[in-house]
């Protein structure tokens, strides 16, 4: 079942890949871009993992990362307290399974939010399937694969019906070729 006001954002590489490691395999400004212009304002709910890439490399040293969203951390691990950023915006929360963990999540955002499942590849795998609406784009890139980084073919089955509802255009950025889709639910 959808919960309202989840949806999903993603780029994925032309063989599945969502990830290197905890980073992004490619620099697609475009998407960076279009990421910034969805979330702004809302919430961002990423794995642990997911979060401390993304920190050692776009944080500025005493300072939120993604300013202007309310960033909602889950998993296993134990806090990393040597990340020098403004934990203001965030919230680290353990993990009690995919429907509590949103349900959770949606307690710390006002009734006008969103919150946008954003990685990484298991979080995205276990967490999707709640989402009524999904930003994707399609990186024209083949990337080295590993277990943890690619999401895997058969989880849009397991995640139910979806539809697109929008093709955003494309563009090419840093030589890299980026289609944007948007995607509804059907069920």
């Amino acid at each position: 079942m959808r919960i309202k006001r989840v949806e999903g954002i993603l780029a994925i590489s032309t063989n599945n890949v969502v990830g290197q490691g905890d980073m992004l395999p490619w620099h697609h400004s475009g998407d960076l871009k279009r990421f910034k212009s969805i979330t702004m304002g809302h919430g961002i709910f990423m794995g642990y993992p997911t979060f401390v890439g993304m920190a050692k490399k776009y944080a500025k040293p005493g300072k939120q990362m993604l300013p202007g969203r309310t960033l909602i951390v889950v998993g296993r691990e134990p806090f990393d307290a040597k990340l020098d950023i403004d934990f203001s915006n965030v919230t680290i929360l353990p993990t009690f399974g995919p429907r509590d963990d949103l349900e959770t999540a949606l307690k710390y955002l006002s009734p006008d939010q969103t919150l946008f499942i954003a990685g990484g590849a298991r979080i995205y795998r276990d967490y999707l399937s709640f989402a009524e609406r999904i930003y994707l784009t399609k990186i024209e890139t083949i990337c080295p694969t590993n277990e943890d980084t690619v999401f895997l073919t058969d989880s849009w089955s397991m995640m139910g019906g979806w539809r697109t509802i929008t093709s955003g255009g494309s563009d090419v950025c840093d030589g890299v070729k980026a289609n944007y889709i948007t995607m509804s639910s059907v069920i």
